[in-house]
């Protein structure tokens, strides 16, 4: 039978119980980091491809805005539409409502044929829902404008902004 010491023992408990100490720090700091984000999968990106319309709308900058709370959010991405009036905006972002706005560019009055610039302020808007990684089409027009208005009339009025912004596109 051998002896240990009580220095032995103090000695071994010493270094068993910073074994564990550390371990539950390793532990605490991989949970705090998600694990390490450098590993984490990315999320799917989807795109919007749509139009702004008022007859076809060149040069205007779409933006796209996150809706979740029924306000103006994060920025999302831009695009600068073409001769078409069209865009294509990647976001990689949760399910959610999104909110997009017209500001600038300039469209051929139809009557006359005159290129009319569109005034600061007097953009166009539009909402809809977005699903993660779905690409989706968008078009941005005076009837989106309504609907972009009916969901932030019905948000004020207290509908949730899912339902204010699902209700206003179907």
């Amino acid at each position: 039978v051998m002896k240990t010491s009580n220095c032995d023992r103090a000695r071994y408990t010493f270094h068993s119980r910073r074994r564990e100490a550390l371990a539950w720090l390793l532990g605490l700091a991989l949970v705090a980091c998600g694990g390490g984000s450098e590993f984490a999968p990315q999320r799917p990106a989807g795109v919007l491809h749509g139009v702004a319309q008022d007859g076809p709308v060149v040069g205007g900058t779409v933006s796209v805005f996150s809706f979740g709370a029924g306000t103006k959010g994060t920025l999302l991405g831009t695009a600068i539409t073409d001769e078409k009036g069209a865009f294509e905006i990647a976001i990689r972002v949760p399910s959610q409502p999104i909110l997009l706005e017209l500001e600038g560019g300039r469209y051929r009055e139809e009557g006359s044929g005159v290129l009319v610039p569109i005034r600061p302020g007097a953009g166009l808007k539009a909402v809809t829902w977005y699903d993660t990684g779905v690409d989706r089409t968008v078009a941005i027009t005076p009837y989106s404008q309504l609907a972009a208005g009916l969901a932030e009339y019905r948000i004020a009025n207290g509908a949730a902004p899912v339902d204010a912004v699902t209700g206003a596109i179907a």
